[in-house]
């Protein structure tokens, strides 16, 4: 008995091995090639291959975030937030996102929503949107080219004081079998043999339902090998009034035709050379002064010797760096008069959650904190200070 149990639990990590070793190989294979041809053809093609890298990239991270998701939710480690929210505003942003895909795979995405049902609840934003990406990228992913249906119902909860959230996917693809479908649910799971081998890590539908049943609710599949496959999950939410309670809108900048920060001023302490770059560029670019340094140490011996200008308008902290960690960096700061109040946000890229909520709690009057990369939208907000951020793991 000890003995098979080994042998399944070899079998389970090679094949984990070889799935996240394809996984992470196909995009930074795609990253690679794409390079080589941006210094090695037309320039005229530049613009389309930077677009293929973007794409690449952003599976990678997409991967990464599955993988941290899954393992929290194992440990029961996910605390679900309790903020307000437009349902309809998190169906339009899935639907947005996954636009681009779609009209490449020639692929309709039909909402259907009744006039009358109630559109504000109180929840975890992220996770409902989390949940409801992956049931549309799971039917994009294996709908053929054909129509996918999404379908969201508003219906009484058999909890108090609370709404069923009835969430409906169904596409035409090529379906599951009866014997397969409680394998759908399994971590690192995929159906079907390497020679039709579908992208992805095979954790969405595990996710789907760990986060469903987090929110009293449940995942039910109705599928038919060859005629397609309906996702349908119904999770239970306070509901919102929706006068008193509209969250803050998110300002989206169009910097196009105008700098958007310009006359603004930004300190950086980041110790990868690339990074610093990057955030440096993207500020410059937006019409900001910035002053960059390696080390937090490099930082406060700056402002120590009086070589740093007393407005600041923005900090951005790297939070592992090999002399002064980004913690340490800002609690100096903080003694400073000149600097006690100015933003100030952490970058990171470790997203554990447990890690994320303790570098908060630490951290002296701090303004948010952001997982690298850092996109140009949220340098902007940080800079310009137009929103409350606490804590963003976008993702997203």
């Amino acid at each position: 008995m000890l003995e098979q149990k080994l042998v399944r639990a070899t079998t389970a990590k090679n094949l984990f091995l070889a799935k996240m070793s394809h996984e992470i190989r196909t995009p930074i294979s795609a990253v690679a090639g794409y390079v080589d041809l941006i210094h090695n053809s037309d320039p005229s093609q530049h613009q389309k291959y930077l677009r293929n890298i973007s794409t690449s990239v952003e599976h990678l991270l997409n991967l990464v975030n599955d993988i941290l998701d899954i393992s929290s939710i194992e440990e029961n480690k996910i605390n679900l937030a309790h903020k307000k929210f437009n349902i309809l505003e998190i169906l339009n942003s899935v639907i947005s996102t996954l636009k681009f895909k779609s009209n490449i795979n020639k692929i309709k995405v039909v909402t259907k929503i009744q006039a009358n049902q109630s559109k504000y609840f109180v929840g975890d934003e992220t996770r409902i949107k989390q949940i409801i990406l992956n049931l549309v990228s799971n039917a994009v992913k294996f709908s053929n080219g054909k129509p996918i249906e999404v379908r969201i119902s508003i219906g009484k909860s058999k909890y108090n004081e609370k709404k069923k959230i009835s969430i409906m996917v169904k596409d035409q693809g090529c379906g599951v079998n009866t014997s397969n479908r409680e394998k759908i649910y399994q971590a690192f799971s995929q159906l079907g043999s390497s020679e039709s081998y579908f992208e992805g890590t095979g954790l969405g539908l595990a996710i789907v339902k760990e986060l469903s049943q987090l929110m009293n609710g449940s995942v039910k599949i109705f599928s038919k090998e060859g005629h397609g496959t309906l996702v349908a999950t119904a999770i239970h939410l306070e509901e919102s009034d929706r006068i008193n309670h509209q969250a803050p809108k998110f300002t989206v900048y169009d910097s196009s035709e105008s700098k958007l920060l310009k006359n603004k001023t930004i300190c950086i302490a980041e110790d990868q050379t690339f990074n610093r770059e990057i955030l440096k560029l993207m500020a410059q670019n937006e019409g900001a002064k910035v002053i960059a340094y390696e080390d937090g140490d490099d930082l406060i011996k700056a402002v120590k010797s009086n070589h740093l200008p007393a407005k600041i308008d923005c900090f951005f902290l790297d939070i592992h760096m090999p002399i002064m960690s980004g913690i340490e960096t800002l609690s100096v700061l903080r003694e400073f008069k000149e600097y006690e109040k100015t933003p100030a946000y952490f970058i990171t890229a470790d997203a554990v959650q447990d890690n994320l909520e303790r570098y908060r709690s630490n951290a002296y009057n701090l303004s948010g904190i952001y997982l690298k990369p850092l996109k140009r939208q949220e340098l902007i907000h940080c800079v310009n200070n137009s929103i409350e951020l606490t804590l963003n793991d976008s993702s997203s």
